[in-house]
Parts: C-alpha cells; structure tokens; sequence
C-alpha cells in the first residue's frame, strides 16, 4: 500500500483507471480517500524538542510544568485536562482561539480556562533549546525505596517511578535494583544502577525564548497547531484530484465526490469536513452503501453535535451566529441567550456558573426554524447530543420551548 499512495497516477488512455507504476497494477472502478490528517508542528523545533497531543498519552513520567502551544480545540483541551491533574500550564495562543466555533461562547470558555491555566496572548515560540535542569541533578536528591521493607529490597516493583513534589529538592523513587544494588545504604538511600550512579544524571528541561525576548523553562513543551491533510504522497494530482491552495484538503461534493469522476474524499482530508473520527467512520459507511448498497443517503454535515472538553465545555450544533448572519443576513435571524446557574453549581457555589452561557439562533421568518445552538457549562457534551435529533428533524423555536421543564434544568 506504500507504493501504491506513493506512484499512483490517472490513465490517460481510460479515464476511470488508477494505475500504480511499481506494480502496473490498475484499479478501474472507484476509489476512496480516508487517510486523514496529522498533527501540525513546527517541524525545525519538533525535530529536536517538544512533542504532539498524541504523545501525552505514551510519556513514561509525569509531564510537569507545561507549555501547549495552539488556539486549537486539541490545544484548549490538553491544556485543561493538564491543569485539572495538578500541573502547572501554560498556553500559548498565537492567533484567535476556536475560531470555527461561536465566538460569544468562545469568550466564556477563555474566560474560565484562565482559571485554570495562565494563557500567553500574541506570542510565539523564537527559539527551543533542551538542556539539563542543575538545581534537580541526582545528586542533591534523597531517593527512599517505598512500598516495600528496607530488609526485602528484592522483592521490590520493576518500576522506574519519580514522584517529585514542585519545588522540593526530595522525591520518592522505585527503581528496578539488580543483583549487587539490593543491598540498602543507611537512611534508606539505596545505590543506584549505573545510569544514576555518582548522581550524574539530571533533569532535563526545555528552555523557550519568546517572540518578545521572554524566556521560561518547561519540563514538557506541547504543540497542539491543527492538522494538516496526510496527503503529501498521495500525487493527486496525477490523479487529477484538485486541492484546496491554502489547505491541501480535498474539495469534495455533496456526496464526497472528488473532481476526478470515481474519486471520492471522506473524514477531514476532505475540505469543510469536521474534524471528528466518529463522523468519517459514518461517511465511510454510508459511501459504501451508495457505491455498493444500493442506498441513497448521504451524511448530513451540519447536524452533527461537536463539543470541546475544556474544563467548562462547550457544546454545538447546527450554524454559529456568524455563520447564520453570513448565510441568511443579520436581519433575517434572531438570537436568543440565557445566562444560567446548573443545578449541581448552587450548593457548592461554584465560580464557574459566571460563565454558564445557552445561545439559539433561528431563522426570523416562520415556522422560525431552529439554525444553531449552542452551550457552555458542565456536562455540555451530554447535553447537547440530545437535541441533535431535534435539530435533524427541523426543530422550530416555538417547539423547541413548548415543553414544561423540570426543576434544576436548563430549559
């Protein structure tokens, strides 16, 4: 399949023909193009430090003090899920944050993360250099081997696992002790293997230089810039596949057909598409039934429920304001909002009920059909998935408040 993605080209001769060059394979029905996006980063800074989203779930020790750099949905969320496990985060936002999403709901969610996070505005990252932390060298650090009796240091865990409390020159730490290190030193200070032994190690840290000559050092820097389409060995066009210029997505139809006549794009390598696994697997699913099925339902794009799990998410469906205003005029919409207090936030008194925030937009004219709705507060990612099949049937404003609600609701 690498050689395929790689040498693939259209046969003039029949139109219809996908040829690969290494084999002289030729596939002359229709072929469909899902292989997605990957994560952006700076690829000069990348090289040598810092990593991406994807690797915050494989690090072999705790992240420690952070910098995510991205407006991005992926940069709110791990900002947020980072500070809400203990660490201190910074996020550094280049550009305006969500900007495909509604921009009063944006500014709520800003203002709660700050909360949570301290947020870097109108900066960029100049220069990266890894070096080694002295003031955290293993010399000047009392490791005690826990969990287990001094006198039985070798039935301890094969585990190599540092717990160090911020700003303290102590730590706990198992490590995997071999033969001639199982015997204990006096005040519980065991010898080290070699990698540790004489204290020579030390921590590393990223030291960052910002756009306005600022530094800061950081145990762990995250990109988290948006992806960009997997498409750089695809030859498309050779396959006479036209691209957006400023993306690299694939422009597409109504029905995920490409420019060339049995091509198809499905999941976010195609323009204008979310960026949501769940949403490509059902395209997939339902381009197969087009294609092969017999059926002839397409994906409906703008009825899908999207949410960002930051610490107070947000929910959405359907047209933002701003799209609606550019879609249907600003004087063909109305707009309703409600500020509002969740049941769960008013014994604790919660801070975040302040940004608590429900937006509907509908059409001005009747039946006053309901065009987006939107959702800040907690457990917004539950919530709004039930109103997207409201949404899907042409919910209007007056049905959409019909109902008598119950106590401690948002209705």
């Amino acid at each position: 399949m690498q050689n395929w993605v790689k040498q693939v080209q259209r046969e003039e001769s029949e139109p219809q023909t996908l040829v690969c060059k290494s084999t002289g394979l030729a596939l002359r029905h229709t072929t469909a193009v899902g292989c997605g996006c990957y994560l952006e980063a700076p690829s000069q800074l990348l090289e040598r430090d810092g990593i991406t989203s994807d690797d915050l779930f494989s690090l072999s020790k705790p992240p420690g003090k952070t910098l995510v750099v991205g407006a991005s949905y992926v940069a709110l969320e791990c900002a947020g899920f980072l500070a809400e496990l203990g660490f201190t985060v910074d996020l550094l936002i280049r550009s305006k944050p969500l900007k495909s999403f509604d921009q009063d709901c944006v500014k709520l969610v800003m203002e709660n993360l700050k909360n949570h996070v301290n947020i870097l505005y109108a900066k960029e990252v100049n220069e990266l250099q890894r070096e080694m932390d002295k003031t955290k060298s293993l010399e000047q650090v009392d490791f005690n081997v826990r969990n287990y009796p001094l006198n039985n240091a070798a039935s301890a865990p094969k585990t190599e696992t540092i717990d160090q409390p911020p700003n303290k020159s102590t730590c706990s730490i198992v490590i995997q002790l071999s033969k001639k290190d199982r015997t204990p030193k006096r005040n519980g200070q065991v010898l080290l293997d070699s990698q540790f032994r004489g204290g020579r190690r030390a921590f590393s840290i990223s030291r960052v230089k910002f756009s306005d000559s600022s530094t800061d050092v950081y145990d762990t820097v995250v990109w988290a810039m948006g992806r960009d389409p997997q498409n750089d060995n695809l030859n498309l066009a050779g396959a006479v596949v036209e691209t957006d210029r400023s993306s690299g997505r694939i422009v597409v139809a109504e029905d995920d057909r490409t420019s060339a006549q049995d091509v198809y794009a499905i999941g976010d390598i195609a323009l204008g598409r979310p960026e949501l696994t769940p949403t490509a697997i059902r395209a997939g699913q339902l381009l197969a039934q087009r294609l092969f099925g017999g059926g002839s339902q397409l994906m409906t794009y703008d009825t899908v429920p999207t949410t960002v799990f930051t610490p107070l998410e947000l929910g959405t469906i359907g047209l933002t304001e701003e799209r609606a205003s550019e879609q249907f005029g600003v004087d063909a919409i109305e707009v309703y909002h409600s500020h509002f207090t969740p049941f769960e936030y008013v014994i604790p008194q919660d801070p975040s009920a302040a940004q608590c925030y429900a937006k509907v937009i509908c059409l001005r004219s009747a039946p006053r059909k309901v065009l987006g709705m939107h959702l800040v507060g907690p457990n917004a990612a539950e919530i709004i998935q039930g109103y997207a099949v409201a949404m899907k049937v042409g919910v209007t404003f007056d049905q959409l408040t019909a109902i008598n609600p119950g106590p401690g609701t948002l209705t």
